[in-house]
């Protein structure tokens, strides 16, 4: 993270209002070349959904209500002249009201208040200045330098906790944060220093211990890839083999929940519906059932019934056309329907329009109808997109976005078949740049 901009933020009072659960915060900016100077502080979590809290800034003094950290620990954030500051604070049960100050040396924060605070200041200097070294001069390091660097995290975690005693809250914290920084960076090596983590002369188990003793634990989930991290360290199974190695080897039911979600979510959201359907139902009722997990997933994945062949068209779609008459899709009941579902935003969509509208003068089949329906939430920009890419036919709209979900479609341009009945025929049917192969298939349904 970098930061251009030195200044000195003082004064910065917190006040908890028990009543509204809020902390209010008010300081003041000392420094030149403050513009477009934007603060904000936000409570750490594991939910995923920071409560952002807007701090008005004006002149060189800044307030607002920022919600209370559920644990003590918070992030201030700002930019000011393109530069970006980031810097994590903890308060105790014990805070009684002790002004915060925040220094900003060298490009990096650090807040001075506290034995705690000091240590996180410490090792967010470490962060900082580690991360510019790396991606700086990574390229020209050897494989043991490259070891001896990420092992620097934990090395630098002792001497800031010799340091600065600090209270054990404020210890896992940093824990977390050394090992989640250097995983994140042996990740990403190849990136980093050109190097193949293959050719490497160690491997994440000579730099890191085992997630599971280390990422155990709600306070995990403060960083953004731990859940990434547990995954990967997961071994190769099937769905059934890693949930239950998961919840054999962490205990934490924040964490199980958190990377259990991400499995079964990828796991409804890549499977093949089309041909499986009824025994991938039963096998996932299954798991439900025997590893204890929500309900909810088996709705989800029956929702998802739209990829299979021969569903209906979602009947309660809403459909018009540029007229803005609505339009019932058994209108084309007695045809196969070649549905091209896109938007006027979506760049790859627009690519495949001179191929679909080449197929419809060239195709000798006239059992084969060509709608295309926009996902856009105005017809403004559906309507000048269609004029100048000279779009014509059957084009629709559903600008409730309803549409993409009840066919359970993630990305555009995404194409289906109907068949005469008005049921699913193939659900990933060719794009029409893939020429040959789509006009045979369309000339020869019958």
């Amino acid at each position: 993270m970098k930061i251009r901009n030195l200044f000195l933020l003082s004064s910065l009072c917190l006040c908890l209002s028990v009543e509204a659960q809020t902390l209010h915060l008010s300081g003041i900016l000392v420094g030149d070349n403050f513009r477009e100077t934007k603060l904000y502080a936000f409570p750490m979590g594991g939910t995923g959904s920071h409560k952002i809290a807007s701090l008005n800034v004006k002149d060189s003094r800044f307030e607002g209500e920022v919600p209370m950290a559920p644990d003590g620990f918070y992030t201030l954030a700002g930019t000011n002249n393109g530069g970006q500051l980031v810097v994590p604070f903890y308060l105790s049960e014990k805070y009684d009201g002790k002004e915060l100050k925040l220094n900003v040396i060298d490009g990096c924060p650090r807040i001075d208040m506290d034995a705690d605070n000091r240590a996180l200041s410490a090792f967010n200097e470490v962060y900082y200045k580690k991360g510019r070294e790396l991606w700086t001069n990574g390229k020209n390091m050897k494989p043991e330098q490259v070891f001896a660097f990420l092992k620097g995290y934990k090395s630098a975690i002792d001497s800031i906790a010799l340091l600065y005693p600090c209270s054990v809250p404020v210890k896992e914290y940093l824990a977390l944060w050394a090992y989640t920084v250097a995983s994140d960076n042996y990740s990403n090596i190849s990136h980093i220093t050109g190097q193949k983590r293959d050719d490497l002369s160690f491997t994440a188990a000579d730099l890191l211990e085992e997630p599971s003793r280390v990422l155990d634990t709600p306070m995990a989930l403060y960083f953004s890839s731990t859940g990434l991290i547990i995954m990967q360290s997961l071994p190769n199974g099937s769905l059934r083999e890693r949930l239950a190695y998961l919840n054999g080897h962490y205990s934490c039911e924040p964490i199980r929940e958190r990377v259990a979600d991400v499995l079964l979510t990828h796991y409804i959201g890549s499977f093949n519906y089309e041909e499986n359907y009824e025994t991938g139902l039963a096998e996932l009722t299954s798991m439900v059932e025997e590893l204890g997990l929500s309900p909810r997933y088996i709705s989800d994945f029956k929702a998802r019934k739209a990829s299979v062949k021969g569903t209906p068209f979602p009947v309660d779609i809403l459909l018009t056309d540029v007229e803005g008459n609505k339009v019932d899709f058994s209108r084309y009941r007695g045809y196969y329907v070649y549905v091209d579902l896109w938007a006027s935003w979506c760049v790859p969509c627009c690519r495949e329009v001179p191929y679909l509208q080449k197929l419809e003068k060239e195709l000798n089949n006239d059992l084969v109808k060509f709608v295309s329906i926009s996902i856009d939430r105005g017809t403004k920009e559906w309507k000048a997109r269609m004029e100048a890419l000279n779009m014509c036919g059957n084009q629709l709209i559903n600008q409730d976005n309803k549409l993409a979900e009840a066919l359970n479609v993630g990305s555009i341009p995404h194409f289906l078949i109907y068949d005469k009945e008005g049921k699913l025929f193939q659900y990933k049917a060719p794009r029409p740049s893939s020429g040959e192969e789509l006009k045979q298939l369309l000339e020869h349904l019958r």
